[in-house]
């Protein structure tokens, strides 16, 4: 049970801040994107 639940908490904690920095990155290309748009 214990063993479980820190492999879950590792994947967790491991997968879900790629995650995040995926969206994050995704988001940032958008801005960047809109933001050069805008001025060309």
């Amino acid at each position: 049970m214990e063993i479980h639940f820190s492999t879950t908490l590792f994947l967790e904690t491991h997968f879900g801040a790629s995650f995040r920095s995926t969206i994050k990155r995704t988001a940032l290309c958008r801005d960047y994107t809109s933001f050069r748009s805008r001025f060309q």
